[in-house]
């Protein structure tokens, strides 16, 4: 079972992979309408698909056979631009991001809450994200 909405059921249709059947009527949700549809893994549904899409042979590759087809050409022009380009910077920095758990620390009402902004500065310092401030949360 699953839900879809009326354009899905119509491309589901066209593909000659129309639902099997329908739980109850299309209801609306939100800004459109969906209905729930039953549908099958059925060896013959498989094959409908595969013959409507034209897929013939096997879909799937084994790892040897990928590695294979690996393409070993040199890198286009395209890849030896962005090679020269400076990376960006990311929009929220490690400084911002220990400003923002410091206001956290501050802000904390309860000390369950100061307590879990310790333990969330101890984590991003101890997998490198923050600059290490020495607030350790207390073990239990």
């Amino acid at each position: 079972m699953t839900v879809i909405d009326p354009i899905m059921n119509r491309v589901l249709k066209r593909s000659d992979c129309a639902p099997y059947d329908y739980v109850g009527s299309t209801k609306p949700m939100g800004k459109t309408s969906a209905m729930a549809a039953l549908l099958d893994c059925s060896d013959e549904r498989i094959d409908r698909i595969r013959a409507f899409a034209g897929i013939e042979g096997d879909v799937f590759m084994d790892s040897q056979s990928a590695k294979a087809l690996e393409d070993d050409a040199a890198p286009t022009a395209l890849d030896q631009q962005r090679a020269g380009k400076a990376v960006a910077k990311p929009a929220i920095s490690a400084a911002m991001l220990r400003d923002w758990c410091r206001e956290q620390l501050e802000e904390a009402d309860t000390a369950q809450d100061k307590e879990a902004a310790k333990e969330l500065m101890s984590t991003l310092e101890a997998a490198g994200m923050i600059p290490g401030n020495g607030v350790k949360p207390k073990r239990a």
